[in-house]
């Protein structure tokens, strides 16, 4: 069956100020897959050079291929959005054209929103959730390293970055019944289908009641999305 192309994606970048700095690395995977694929800044330029607009073209034409994209601290949250902001600038910076316009969801926003938890961040998330892949860590003073060309330090950076992909997409997993922003399943399937992950194992409990309408409540018995289905009266 098709489905909708969610991308779980991360970045890397040299300062929290995209005036200041420069994306290092773009991490991401298509949710539902295992690969994990990375694109960093030195592919593209000498390590020194400190350019990331080859970088930037290279991610382009795989963000405007998704329907949703998803990080973590990404979007949409005032005082703390961080990729999809930081990524407008550089693109703007090396004058290229914007980030391709499409539905983003952030994870800290649907823990924030529908959990109650000590920290929002995405290592507590993980950990919460029981979520095998955790954050791994890289020190602060190892991004220096990577500004004096350190080999073994970028490929390190690159690694951490894929490991948060990974810890990312396995939180979004536990949360996408709580997402609002997934394009629905059934605009691929042909047979009614969990709007929010696509399964027919769902289940009738209770009934959703609209200003016009009442319909039986669907609930997903894999992701834990709530829908409505059939109409009742």
């Amino acid at each position: 069956m098709e489905k909708p192309k969610i991308l779980v994606f991360d970045i890397e970048a040299s300062n929290l100020q995209a005036d200041f700095g420069f994306t290092h690395c773009i991490s991401w995977m298509w949710h539902g897959e295992k690969e994990v694929h990375l694109l960093n800044r030195w592919d593209f330029s000498k390590p020194s050079a400190f350019c990331d607009k080859g970088l930037l073209q290279a991610f382009w034409p795989v963000a405007a291929e998704a329907d949703l994209m998803v990080a973590h601290y990404g979007v949409k949250r005032s005082g703390f959005d961080f990729d999809l902001p930081f990524l407008n600038s550089r693109y703007l910076a090396n004058g290229l054209v914007p980030f391709p316009e499409t539905k983003y969801q952030d994870t800290h926003s649907l823990s924030k929103i529908n959990l109650r938890l000590s920290s929002n961040s995405l290592g507590q998330i993980a950990d919460f959730l029981g979520v095998k892949q955790q954050k791994s860590h890289l020190a602060h003073t190892k991004w220096t390293d990577v500004l004096k060309g350190d080999k073994k330090v970028m490929k390190q950076m690159g690694e951490y970055c894929k490991q948060d992909v990974r810890t990312l997409d396995a939180v979004f997993e536990k949360l996408k019944g709580f997402s609002k922003k997934i394009p629905n399943y059934n605009l691929f399937s042909t047979k009614q289908v969990c709007p929010g992950c696509g399964t027919q194992k769902t289940k009738s409990l209770g009934r959703i009641t609209t200003d016009k309408m009442i319909y039986r409540r669907k609930i997903c018995l894999s992701c834990g999305k709530t829908f409505k289905g059939e109409k009742i009266c």
